[in-house]
């Protein structure tokens, strides 16, 4: 079964209905391609050049023996017989592409939506597993949000670059009728790990959110400490009643035990108040964690501008893995 949704591909219990993410004028007709590790059928997207990403060769040159003069000139020498040499298999995807899923929720009224970011060559099937980043969007926001502030040809460009490993963004629609941090940890995360190569260690886990979405992040990561190692707070919005949560939170764990922090705020955001008190929180009881204050208000265009140092700093802690695609 095969149908157009939203120039993007849709996956709901393991079907995907296939469609292509670029612009109207930069479409092609959908060729479809299966990854026989998790069943997902995609559309090869044509290459699009990254300005600043330059990539230099890594193979090194082997220099060919001269030959040498024979001890018996009247003897022919035997002739060399070339031998076939191995290819590696295409890569599928040479940039990320997305994906649209449904992740059953039991804690939940509805399956959760999810917007999913597949690193290039992914679906080059090698068995290779991804480190996972969760980020979520704010109040009145839908996952779209990260496709407006530049998500995609971002995280291309520091993967191709070799500035971040490539990884999997996972990006869902945040219920907010519901108790949406139970759901992330007990639904949404072993969804993931059990549909996509994924690496599924806390270490090789991050967790993000902007807005109310970091409000949502920061009660995830400290409901579920075990599951995440990372934690980014961006534009900061504490649901409202959690300052007692969070308090409790805090004073009942070993700081070691906790995910490193990152949390910023525009310097004209009417939030920063919010961001500050956890700053404080953090502060007095000597959790290590990095806050910045940075020029901007309260929208996208903040965080269009501190994307990639978002993306960079989710990626520093995985220095263990392999840059490039």
């Amino acid at each position: 079964m095969q149908a157009w949704r939203s120039g993007r591909i849709f996956l709901a219990a393991g079907l995907l209905l296939a469609g292509c993410a670029l612009p109207v004028a930069a479409q092609m007709p959908p060729t479809f391609v299966v990854d026989p590790a998790n069943f997902i059928a995609t559309t090869a997207l044509p290459v699009v050049d990254l300005p600043s990403a330059t990539i230099e060769p890594t193979g090194t040159a082997v220099p060919t023996a001269a030959p040498t003069a024979s001890a018996t000139p009247d003897v022919p020498t035997a002739t060399a017989t070339a031998q076939p040499t191995a290819t590696a298999a295409p890569c599928l995807n040479p940039q990320g592409v997305y994906v649209d899923l449904l992740a059953p929720a039991v804690q939940l009224a509805k399956p959760i939506f999810t917007h999913v970011y597949l690193p290039p060559c992914y679906l080059k099937a090698d068995g290779r597993a991804y480190p996972v980043l969760y980020l979520l969007h704010g109040m009145n926001q839908t996952p779209d949000i990260w496709d407006q502030v530049g998500l995609l040809a971002v995280a291309d460009q520091l993967i191709i670059n070799g500035e971040i490993p490539p990884l999997v963004i996972v990006m869902p629609r945040v219920n907010e009728n519901g108790d949406f941090a139970a759901a992330l940890a007990a639904d949404l995360v072993p969804h993931i790990d059990s549909v996509l190569r994924t690496l599924p260690e806390r270490s090789h886990r991050a967790l993000g959110g902007i807005s109310r979405g970091g409000g949502w992040a920061l009660r995830s990561a400290l409901d579920s400490p075990q599951l995440f190692g990372a934690l980014g707070l961006h534009s900061l919005a504490i649901i409202w009643g959690d300052d007692n949560r969070i308090t409790k939170a805090l004073n009942r764990s070993v700081p070691a035990a906790l995910p490193r922090f990152y949390l910023d705020i525009g310097a004209n955001d009417s939030l920063q108040v919010s961001a500050a008190w956890l700053d404080g929180m953090l502060s007095v009881r000597n959790i290590e964690h990095t806050y910045l204050v940075q020029p901007g208000f309260h929208g996208p265009a903040y965080w269009r501008a501190q994307l990639p140092d978002y993306l960079r700093w989710y990626g520093s802690a995985w220095g263990d893995l392999p840059r490039g695609p």
